[in-house]
């Protein structure tokens, strides 16, 4: 009995050791940066009696009672424990990378995945202690953080649909360990503690905060998290960001480095992103930190790019990030202050040295981005920011020689011409300043009347503005007394599509610059309405009841955005000549129920006084709403070239964007 008992020991014995020399040789592969090799042996070798063995060593996590832990423990059980998380992280990192490359792979590892979410507790305490409770510095720093970021990043990696791997994620403690390590510095320097896996690779930090985020149950818990916690936490969590996407630039940024630093800022920036745009302006995650930081970087990579003629595809390797970018700042939901952040830190030049590199073989993914960033400029705000982000003419001048395809040369024309007609509407805009009074019958309305310093939109439901009272009481009694209401519900959706004095000025100078930009003389354009008008459709030629003439045209210049969709190549904007039945149908939604009264009313004087006088409208979007503005433009032969056409009346009107 005595020596069956003893055999049955050596037994256990030689089992152990042969656990032990299968992690040891995957080690010893693993260490010498062969990840496949070390995957492949262990598909042969590997049995979950060895990752029992492994998660067996690990001490009891109880005995460093964190969060109260003022000192770290003696080398005992650290040490243990540390050896434990190495050996662990070797086994499943090793197996996630072979696991499309052997049909053994998978099981084993999400076998391995159901072991380890039943000792979590120990492994997140213990990883929660080498994360956050022992120095940056010193030897043992690498080899610390590593063993933590081989366990962290097979479990993010493709863990959507699996059951373990959801439930580790989920917690709060596995997200709590990706804000500790983002916020981690290099006590030396003050600036972001890097772990690279090999010399020059990329950061191990950026990349398992960009897996963890990228997939969906990871994005949840960390949305979940951020919500959770309080404002401080969340700004330190911004900041970490904004530091990380800093520091990139501290890298080496020729030709061979490029690429990783362009990994990098995706992994930082696209799920930053994504996280500000669930929270619909609920939650300030630090938006506007992120955003003008992460362009004004992309910016200056960009730039060299460009002036060095490199061939590295680098801009598509950052075309996600660049698209979320301006997902967020353009949102529905967004603070506008995140879009003019954006282009302060330089998007606009983000694209436009990007441009070079497409071609009209590969999907441009520049053009999505750029369609919906182009609107914003018309508010001279914005654009004034873009201008500070690097938008000039000498932007324009540098890149003017750059090869580029037809379907990139047609975008980077329409910013040529933005930011000409922007110009000339904000920084060359002469003569007085463009009235805003609501009121058609307003004297003098190209100027501003005595009374006009001051318009105030109408008490009751907030919609038109009026420069006096007696202007404010002509307009009631012509059209307002029909068109205003007192309901609350209304009140309070006309607070939030109201449209403030320097939009409708915006609006009003954009749209008289494209006017006498691209309008011919007044009596060429009614001899081009005269054709149209003899050939026209019924339906075109059809009016609605009370208008003047079947013959009264309006000039439109949509700016929404429907012509980027539609037409190719790339437009900036989209130019009609409409019958005025025509322009009531297609814009029904912007133009509301009240406004075609008041459009009746001026197409009435563009009848008594063709020559003088026409029909100009402009279809734009602000943030949360389409608006659209129809004015009286009267045309002065002889004025100078850009001051032909000027507004002497005008329409406005709003709706939500859908």
């Amino acid at each position: 009995m005595h020596r069956a008992q003893n055999a049955k020991s050596v037994g256990v014995d030689v089992e152990h050791r042969r656990r032990e020399q299968v992690v040891t040789q995957a080690q010893n592969l693993f260490n010498k940066k062969s990840h496949t090799a070390a995957g492949l042996y262990l598909c042969d070798k590997l049995d979950m009696d060895v990752v029992q063995q492994i998660l067996d060593g690990l001490p009891d996590a109880a005995q460093l009672h964190l969060p109260s832990l003022k000192a770290p423990p003696t080398v005992d059980p650290v040490q243990p424990a540390l050896d434990t998380l190495k050996r662990l992280g070797t086994v499943l990192l090793a197996l996630s990378s072979v696991e499309r490359k052997s049909p053994k792979a998978a099981p084993l590892l999400h076998k391995s995945f159901e072991m380890v979410y039943e000792r979590w507790g120990d492994i997140v305490t213990w990883m929660t202690f080498f994360v956050e409770y022992t120095s940056v510095s010193g030897n043992t720093w690498n080899e610390r953080l590593s063993a933590c970021m081989w366990i962290l990043k097979p479990i993010f990696t493709e863990s959507d649909g699996h059951s373990f791997q959801e439930e580790i994620i989920s917690m709060p403690t596995t997200i709590d360990i990706i804000l500790h390590l983002l916020r981690l510095t290099n006590p030396d320097t003050g600036k972001p503690a890097v772990l690279e896996e090999k010399p020059g690779s990329l950061c191990v930090i950026a990349d398992v905060y960009g897996i963890c985020v990228m997939s969906v149950v990871g994005f949840q818990s960390v949305l979940l998290r951020l919500y959770s916690l309080p404002p401080r936490a969340t700004e330190e969590f911004s900041q970490s960001i904004v530091a990380r996407i800093q520091h990139v630039l501290e890298s080496p940024r020729d030709n061979k480095h490029r690429r990783q630093i362009s990994e990098d800022l995706l992994h930082l920036i696209s799920p930053t992103c994504l996280l500000g745009i669930a929270t619909h302006g609920e939650r300030d995650i630090g938006q506007k930190e992120v955003v003008s930081e992460a362009a004004r970087v992309l910016s200056i990579i960009l730039e060299e790019t460009s002036a060095d003629e490199s061939t590295m595809p680098v801009p598509f390797l950052l075309e996600q990030a660049l698209n979320e970018l301006v997902m967020l700042a353009t949102g529905a939901s967004s603070d506008s202050a995140v879009l003019k952040s954006l282009f302060e830190g330089g998007i606009v030049p983000c694209f436009l040295r990007a441009l070079p590199f497409g071609d009209d073989e590969s999907p441009r993914g520049m053009e999505n981005p750029a369609c919906a960033l182009l609107p914003f400029l018309t508010d001279s705000a914005m654009f004034r920011a873009a201008q500070e982000g690097g938008f000039n003419l000498s932007l324009f001048n540098a890149l003017e020689s750059c090869k580029k395809s037809t379907a990139v040369e047609s975008i980077f024309n329409a910013y040529s011409l933005t930011f000409r007609i922007c110009s000339s509407s904000f920084d060359d805009r002469k003569g007085e300043p463009l009235h805003l009074c609501c009121n058609l019958k307003h004297a003098g309305a190209s100027g501003r009347s005595p009374e006009s310093s001051n318009v105030k939109p109408c008490s009751r439901c907030r919609v038109p503005l009026y420069c006096s009272a007696s202007c404010q009481k002509e307009d009631w009694d012509a059209f307002h007394s029909k068109e205003c209401t007192r309901r609350p519900s209304h009140r309070a959706t006309a607070k939030k599509l109201e449209i403030g004095e320097d939009a409708r000025r915006d609006k009003l100078a954009f749209l008289e610059a494209l006017a006498n930009r691209f309008l011919p003389p007044l009596p060429d354009l009614v001899q081009r309405e005269k054709g149209k008008s003899n050939h026209g459709t019924a339906e075109e030629n059809s009016t609605p009841i009370g208008a003047p003439s079947a013959a009264t045209f309006v000039n439109v210049f949509d700016l929404t955005g429907r012509a980027f969709k539609r037409n190719k190549p790339f437009k900036f904007v989209d130019y009609e000549q409409a019958p005025l039945a025509s322009y009531f149908k297609k814009y029904r939604p912007q133009l509301g129920s009240t406004s075609p009264s008041r459009i009746l009313e001026c197409a009435q004087d563009v009848q008594r006084t063709p020559e003088s006088v026409t029909l100009v409208a402009g279809v734009f979007y602000i943030q949360s709403a389409f608006v659209s503005v129809c004015t009286k433009m009267e045309y002065t032969l002889g004025a100078p070239l850009g001051e032909r056409y000027s507004i002497v009346g005008h329409v406005f009107s709003a709706c939500y964007r859908h």
